[in-house]
């Protein structure tokens, strides 16, 4: 019997898998892989913010998990070393083949800072790893991202934007829809569906099929 498949998204706070992956890890999660999302920090409204955190994650198909601190913290409050060891642990204990975080040119230093301390806890693990593009486009010092791998996520879009909407104490549920949408849009023109996600591959574990015996 075929063991579950383990997708596993880390990102800097409760909002940004909805938003950067979302309907990466909801189309994960209909193909029956164990979906979970791990939020590095929780910066304020700690019980609102944990509540959308489960709900949207919940939308997805998927479990979040958020660092075990008490009250409210950045990322920057962690330590790299620390934050390293805390997902070492979730790496070891969940044994993702599949992992997605955020860009480490991304122009938000948070999601650079998380996208850093994934890479160093895949170390010893065979996991391929996908970094999402920044969600803030307008920023000024947004720099060019080096698409290389897009997923069709239209039978999901939908799913998508209602986790997005979870999050109902941030501006994104509200501003972003419509940016979301145009962006998925601009994707999935390039691949010929209606939306996408588009991803940079840091490490990916080409399988070969083996030719079938007679």
């Amino acid at each position: 019997m075929a063991m579950t498949k383990v997708a596993l998204a880390v990102t800097a706070h409760p909002d940004d898998a909805e938003i950067g992956m979302g309907g990466t890890l909801a189309a994960h999660a209909a193909a029956g892989w164990d979906v979970h999302i791990v939020v590095v920090s929780l910066p304020d409204q700690r019980e609102r913010r944990l509540r959308e955190a489960a709900a949207g994650a919940g939308v997805l198909g998927a479990t979040a998990h958020i660092l075990d601190r008490p009250g409210t913290w950045q990322v920057e409050d962690l330590p790299v070393y620390a934050l390293v060891r805390e997902l070492d642990t979730w790496v070891r204990d969940l044994r993702p083949q599949r992992v997605f975080t955020q860009w480490h040119g991304d122009a938000h230093n948070d999601h650079a800072l998380v996208a850093r301390a994934v890479g160093s806890a895949l170390r010893h693990s065979p996991a391929d790893l996908y970094l999402a593009e920044q969600a803030n486009q307008y920023a000024a010092s947004a720099a060019p991202f080096p698409v290389t791998t897009y997923v069709d996520v239209s039978e999901h879009f939908d799913v998508k934007l209602k986790a997005v909407a979870c999050h109902d104490s941030q501006s994104a549920a509200d501003t972003y829809t419509e940016h979301l949408r145009a962006r998925a849009r601009y994707h999935g023109e390039r691949i010929g569906c209606a939306f996408a996600e588009a991803f940079s591959c840091m490490v990916e574990r080409l399988e070969i099929p083996r030719p079938e015996t007679p």
